[in-house]
């Protein structure tokens, strides 16, 4: 967790992914301009082999996750506005 940059960096240690990708890091970060407010993914990785594919898949799991916590602060904005 990195306070100063609001972001949490995630590194796979062990699991089906690591079939496929050497290593694998992802990253989000909370950041904001005015009003709004934006959640940031990032993935690093290394693949096994040429044929590995990027893994594109997690896009869609980048999506459903980002969509619950905006739901979530929408649902509770009142308790986060300073």
């Amino acid at each position: 967790v990195d306070e100063d940059n609001r972001s949490t960096t995630y590194r796979i240690l062990e699991g089906d992914l690591l079939k496929d990708y050497k290593s694998l890091l992802i990253t989000f970060q909370a950041t904001s301009k005015g009003e709004k407010n934006f959640l940031n993914w990032t993935y690093e990785y290394e693949k096994q082999n040429l044929d590995v594919p990027a893994p594109d898949h997690m896009f869609d799991f980048a999506s459903e996750v980002s969509n619950i916590i905006d739901a979530y602060f929408l649902k509770n904005q009142d308790h986060f506005q300073a």
